[in-house]
C-alpha cells in the first residue's frame, strides 16, 4: 500500500472518531439527535444544549420527574442512571402517565457538580420538553 493511500485512510479514521455523534446517533430533519440515555449520561458534554430524543422509564410525580434507564433503576431511585425532566411546554405533545416506558424530546443540560431537579439530586436534565409519549413495544421475531 502506498504512503498516500495509507495517510488518507488514517486521516479518515481519525476524523470519524473525533465526531462525538458519528457512527452512533442519527439526526432528523429538525436537528433532533436520536440517541440513548446511556450515551447522554456517559458523555454529557457531547449533548450539552442540544435537542435529543431519548427512550427510557419515566416517573412523573410530586418532586420527582425523571427518565431512567430501566424500571429497576426507577424503583430503586438510581438517580445516577437518570436525568431530571423539566415541566413540558404547554404546546408539547404529552401522553398522561405517572410511569412507564416513554419517548421524550427535550434539550439536554449537564448539571456538573451542582446537580439539578428536586434538591439537586440528578446529574442532568431535559428542558423545553416538546414530546413525552408512551414508547411503542418492539415487535420481536418469534
Amino acid at each position: 500500500m502506498n504512503t498516500r493511500r495509507l495517510l488518507c485512510l488514517l486521516l479518515g479514521w481519525f476524523v470519524s472518531t473525533r465526531d462525538p455523534i458519528a457512527n452512533a446517533d442519527s439526526v432528523n430533519a429538525r436537528g433532533i439527535i436520536y440517541t440513548s440515555l446511556i450515551r447522554v449520561i456517559a458523555t454529557p458534554t457531547n449533548y450539552e444544549g442540544k435537542e435529543v430524543r431519548l427512550i427510557g422509564y419515566v416517573v412523573v410525580g410530586f418532586e420527582h420527574s425523571a427518565l431512567y434507564l430501566s424500571r429497576d433503576d426507577a424503583e430503586h431511585s438510581n438517580r445516577e442512571s437518570s436525568v431530571w425532566i423539566d415541566e413540558p411546554a404547554k404546546s408539547a405533545k404529552i401522553d398522561p402517565m405517572k410511569q412507564g416506558f416513554a419517548c421524550v424530546v427535550g434539550t439536554f443540560h449537564s448539571a456538573g457538580s451542582e446537580g439539578v431537579g428536586h434538591m439537586g439530586l440528578w446529574p442532568g436534565e431535559l428542558t423545553n420538553i416538546t414530546l413525552l409519549v408512551r414508547a411503542p413495544k418492539a415487535t420481536l421475531p418469534p
